[in-house]
């Protein structure tokens, strides 16, 4: 027989995936050998209180900030008082994209990022821009750094940025 049930705590953590797909086709990345459409996580209808007060993870595995409605959901992140931590390549990283995400508090924002000359970038980053996501990343620091947000940069070490890397 069973005795009361006990009751589970609440998750302190959640993880977001609102995308399964990238805009970009990196050498090393599991979805440039995806065969499968990039696939959108549908946010209507979605009421996101179970995430008040809770860490959000977005984009752990896929980038996020090609979702249709990114804004949306991080709005809605964003009016339950979520603290959000998010991984991108920084490719789309832009106020004109992403207004949302410039108006929240963030937690940490990792950025991947393979490459330290433009050759070696594009040469890994397939379709992405070496300049343009270097301005993003820039200006976004500069924004959300006096608020606190941590930052960090994600390099998979490959031969072909080896030399890239101090010893």
């Amino acid at each position: 027989m069973f005795s009361k049930q006990k009751h589970l705590e609440d998750p302190s953590l959640i993880d977001i995936e609102p995308v399964l797909g990238c805009n970009l086709r990196c050498r090393m990345c599991h979805v440039s050998f995806m065969k499968e459409k990039v696939k959108y996580l549908d946010i209507n209808g979605i009421d996101f209180s179970f995430c008040a007060g809770k860490v959000v993870t977005i984009g752990a595995v896929f980038e996020p900030f090609i979702h249709p409605k990114i804004n949306e959901l991080i709005d809605s992140l964003n009016k339950v008082g979520a603290k959000l931590v998010i991984i991108t390549n920084g490719h789309n990283l832009n106020r004109k994209e992403i207004p949302a995400l410039f108006d929240s508090d963030l937690e940490m924002v990792t950025f991947s990022f393979d490459g330290i000359t433009k050759e070696t970038y594009e040469e890994i980053r397939v379709g992405g821009r070496y300049h343009q996501t270097i301005e993003n990343i820039e200006k976004f620091v500069a924004h959300h750094k006096p608020r606190g947000t941590k930052f960090a940069v994600n390099f998979t070490i490959l031969k072909r940025n080896l030399c890239e890397v101090e010893g």
